[in-house]
């Protein structure tokens, strides 16, 4: 799967290439999903990779929610409670159930994923299905 780099400096983009090369070696079905999802709802992906970027702590929380959280039937509270999302709702947003699902159901590969800041984002892409 190819990466969406948004570092700003070259080390920074190698150490977080190696980082998620090595989370998809380990998660491969998990980095397929994503991958499929992204090449598959292409639009919805840039949303919530914008999302992602634009809240990083909050993307966090969100997909170790969803791992926590196996089979939920409500969201998060803090995705209700939060007043400046800059008109994004993510509780209206089926991309975003989609990544919890995803999380709820790939659950050691979501931790994994979202304890590298901004990870999440860069393994929602569709260019190395």
């Amino acid at each position: 799967m190819a990466v969406l780099w948004l570092g700003a400096c070259a080390g920074g983009q190698v150490q977080r290439r190696d980082e998620l090369v090595a989370w998809q070696a380990k998660y491969p079905d998990a980095a397929q999903e994503l991958c499929l999802f992204a090449r598959d709802y292409p639009i919805a992906a840039v949303r919530v990779r914008q999302w992602l970027r634009d809240h990083p702590i909050e993307a966090r929380e969100l997909i170790e929610w969803g791992a926590d959280h196996p089979g939920f039937t409500r969201l998060p509270p803090f995705l209700y409670t939060r007043r400046s999302w800059g008109g994004y709702r993510p509780w209206r947003d089926p991309a975003v159930y989609a990544l919890l699902d995803w999380a709820s159901s790939e659950r050691e590969a979501a931790r994994a994923l979202a304890s590298s800041p901004r990870a999440i984002e860069w393994a929602i892409d569709s260019r190395g299905c």
